[in-house]
């Protein structure tokens, strides 16, 4: 599976670096406190370090962005923080943000014109969300899965 998806990136001029190791990726601790992860997606943080597009406007997180390793601008939870800067103080509005974002698991966002980003979300059995802004919790979901997300991408049914 990965492979086709890897290849279909590659032909459209995504830039894909491979780990060289196995990675651990429960001893990252952003990642860990979502508990077990969807095994595909557990599988595709060990296999890539980097999965970004030739604009470098669009990019699937990794292993290293969990950690802030990366020296990505973006931070991984980037459109988490945007919605709480936008709630200004308001503590009710704050803490119905960081509810919702405590169960989603962002992998993939978009800074090519408007803000938009994939998430898991480990509430609904790993299924995939599609979030925009300016109001990023009001999410779709898209895929059941993250195994479907990727058909869906390669059918040309999600557009990254």
């Amino acid at each position: 599976m990965f492979e086709k998806f890897i290849s279909f990136l590659k032909e459209n001029d995504w830039k894909i670096e491979e780990n060289c190791t196995v990675c651990d990726v429960y001893s990252n601790a952003v990642l860990s406190a979502y508990g077990p992860l969807p095994a595909a997606f557990l599988e595709f943080l060990q296999k890539y370090k980097s999965v970004i597009s030739g604009d470098d406007t669009r990019f699937f997180l990794c292993i290293d962005d969990y950690s802030g390793a990366s020296g990505m601008a973006f931070k991984w939870n980037e459109f988490e923080l945007i919605s709480l800067e936008a709630a200004n103080g308001d503590e009710d509005w704050e803490n119905d943000i960081r509810s919702w974002w405590k169960t989603k698991i962002p992998f993939y966002m978009s800074v090519d014109g408007e803000y938009s980003f994939y998430a898991i979300d480990m509430e609904d059995n790993g299924s995939i969300l599609s979030g925009y802004e300016p109001e990023f919790e009001e999410a779709d979901k898209v895929a059941d899965s993250f195994e479907d997300f990727m058909n869906q991408v390669l059918r040309g049914e999600i557009v990254l």
